[in-house]
């Protein structure tokens, strides 16, 4: 009699995932909701929290480069950079390189000629007059070189490029 016991012990014990599920539907519902959940959250995670992190703090690494100054003179790229590539500028007309530190206005522009006014930074404008085509004016600060080169004139306009070097400061020790 145990024998056959037993035997229906171990049919029970052998019952189907389906069986286990009619039993027991509440809790493999709950178990179902529960990995379902998880699973969204972890691509939630993947596809909206992960890239904006990313770009936080590729901003933050940004941000801390440029407010960081540099500590010498070696540090500091003094290699020509052109900062405004060439443009074309009506008379009457300015304009302004791309960081912002060097404007120019072109005061007057005859066939062979220009008159302009080039001012850096918060300093006084210098005026430049009769230049001609091909001319490099050169306009130094106590921190950088402003080459300002002409390029060409034509009916009115004037070809225009600015290349800035800056001054090695000597080392404080």
């Amino acid at each position: 009699m145990s024998e056959s016991f037993d035997r229906k012990r171990a049919s029970e014990n052998d019952t189907s995932i389906a069986d286990q599920f009619r039993r027991n539907w509440f809790a493999s519902i709950l178990a179902l909701c529960c990995a379902v959940a998880g699973a969204t959250w972890g691509v939630e995670y993947q596809v909206l929290v992960s890239p904006r992190d990313l770009i936080i703090h590729n901003l933050e690494r940004e941000l801390a480069e440029k407010n960081t100054p540099p500590t010498s003179a070696s540090e500091k790229n003094t290699s020509p950079k052109v900062v405004l590539q060439r443009t074309w500028v009506s008379e009457g007309n300015s304009l302004t390189v791309d960081d912002g530190s060097c404007f120019i206005h072109v005061d007057s522009v005859s066939v062979d000629d220009v008159d302009l006014a080039i001012t850096v930074g918060a300093e006084q404008p210098r005026k430049f007059r009769s230049v001609r085509s091909g001319t490099r004016l050169t306009v130094s600060t106590q921190t950088a070189v402003y080459y300002i080169d002409i390029h060409e004139i034509h009916e009115k306009q004037v070809g225009i490029e600015v290349t800035r070097q800056w001054i090695p400061m000597p080392t404080k020790k």
